[in-house]
């Protein structure tokens, strides 16, 4: 419980003066829109904009938390509901469900800035005699990018000259340490690497140079670097995960597999020899991305806003 308290029982914490008093000195909005998961600085907005429509857009659960359904239900019941949740799948909607029953919920996709990744040019990466894969996220278990090493060793032992290049900060250093050691007992340790924390620009020079996108993840509260690869024109291989149901169309614009190396090597083995399979997939991976567009998604969040102010 102890550790629950800093990131969820925060919100029931006594107001920090200073936060107060400086929401306090800002004009009455219209309407306040709050991000993330509650915290202190939500519940001093509902206490300084009591009469003000609330919109409360969560991108993610922890899973932590949905492990305590009772420390949900008590946290709704001290706080204040916002008067809409928006989310962008289900399962986050299901979850804040637990916290306020009776607050309105609405499905919507997350808005993206994609313009940057949807105005580069078309074929990409250059012929290699090997495969390039690429993974990104926080180096975190619930990630299992051992299941990406473990793909990279059964591929090489089945002749495809793969290698993987694993982009994201190193939350785990614990988890980190196990990973290198892994690639070292399945020897390949020469074709993992670890790039760590890098740029936007980075990433996207990393991921166009890549034939692959990989994501093993066991919980994705949305899957923002799928998107980014499918912006990218980068065929997707993933495993499932109830995350992904708002992007990923199995079979149409992604490859799901199953939880295993070799289901793993399998589908991404199918996707870079399959030319006609892996132009069909980037492009309705394209189009998909399209549609998390800012410019795309703002119409239908100004649309909620006003109502929402209306119906106040």
């Amino acid at each position: 419980m102890r550790r629950l308290s800093k990131r969820f029982f925060l919100g029931l914490a006594p107001p920090n003066p200073q936060a107060f008093r400086g929401l306090r000195r800002l004009p009455k909005p219209a309407a306040v829109v709050l991000f993330g998961f509650p915290s202190l600085f939500h519940d001093v907005a509902s206490l300084v904009f009591r009469d003000v429509p609330r919109i409360w857009i969560p991108f993610a659960i922890p899973r932590r938390v949905l492990k305590h359904p009772r420390l949900l239900k008590l946290y709704g019941a001290f706080s204040r509901p916002p008067d809409v949740v928006v989310a962008a799948t289900r399962r986050i909607l299901q979850g804040f469900g637990q916290l306020w029953p009776l607050t309105r919920s609405v499905e919507l996709p997350l808005g993206l800035e994609l313009t940057s990744m949807l105005d580069f040019p078309w074929p990409h990466p250059q012929s290699s005699s090997e495969t390039r894969l690429v993974m990104a996220g926080r180096i975190a278990r619930t990630k299992r990018f051992e299941l990406g090493i473990q793909a990279v060793a059964w591929l090489r032992l089945n002749g495809v000259a793969a290698r993987l290049t694993i982009v994201g900060p190193r939350e785990d250093p614990d988890y980190a340490k196990q990973l290198v050691g892994l690639s070292q007992r399945l020897g390949v340790a020469n074709q993992v690497k670890f790039s760590g924390y890098v740029s936007q620009d980075e990433k996207i020079t990393c991921f166009r140079e890549s034939h692959v996108f990989l994501s093993t993840s066991a919980d994705e509260g949305f899957g923002l670097s799928v998107v980014e690869a499918m912006a990218l024109r980068i065929p997707v291989v993933a495993t499932w995960t109830r995350g992904f149901e708002a992007i990923i169309r199995p079979g149409e614009n992604a490859v799901i597999a199953t939880d295993a190396p070799e289901a793993i090597g399998r589908a991404i083995t199918e996707v870079t020899t399959d030319l006609r399979r892996q132009d069909y997939l980037t492009e309705r991976g394209f189009e998909s991305a399209r549609q998390f567009r800012w410019e795309s998604v703002f119409p239908r969040y100004k649309e909620l806003l006003n109502e929402t102010i209306q119906r106040k």
